[in-house]
């Protein structure tokens, strides 16, 4: 008796997994659609899993590839990882200082919003010199508060 799963009855096969999981992703625990519904199996023993949504099947794959191209797998299994990489996110890191990359840039002013602007101000001082845009792209003290009494007027 061969251990494998025929071609012609791997839809069947999968329509009866999914029945019996009640169309349930077995990895992100929502509801699956026949149509997006993707049979898993274990790449490296050829064992079939469960159904999964065809997208978690797909991380799922993507995830184990990178753990192996990345040179982990040399240190430690993929489960272990994981387990630790579960409780390296759980903790709470909010008392330890920000990284600089992460520093919220102060907002840029879009050539949209500095024309609406500018044509506001034209139409209220139509005798005085227009605005010109900045070249660095940062709002200054007169657009600031242009905008603002823009929009209070509004």
């Amino acid at each position: 008796m061969s251990n494998f799963l025929e071609s012609k009855n791997l839809k069947e096969h999968r329509e009866n997994l999914l029945k019996e999981q009640n169309n349930i992703c077995p990895l992100c625990g929502e509801y699956i659609e026949k149509d997006k519904a993707a049979l898993d199996h274990s790449h490296e023993t050829g064992y079939l899993r469960q159904v999964l949504h065809s997208t978690c099947n797909s991380f799922e794959g993507m995830v184990l590839h990178k753990f192996k191209r990345s040179g982990v797998h040399k240190r430690t299994d993929i489960i272990t990882y994981m387990e630790n990489l579960i409780l390296y996110w759980e903790v709470d890191y909010s008392d330890n200082l920000k990284h600089p990359t992460e520093k919220k840039k102060p907002p840029t002013l879009g050539k949209r919003e500095f024309n609406r602007i500018n044509k506001w101000y034209k139409e209220l001082y139509p005798k005085r010199k227009e605005l010109s845009y900045p070249k660095t792209k940062k709002w200054t003290k007169i657009l600031t508060r242009l905008k603002k009494q823009m929009d209070e007027n509004e």
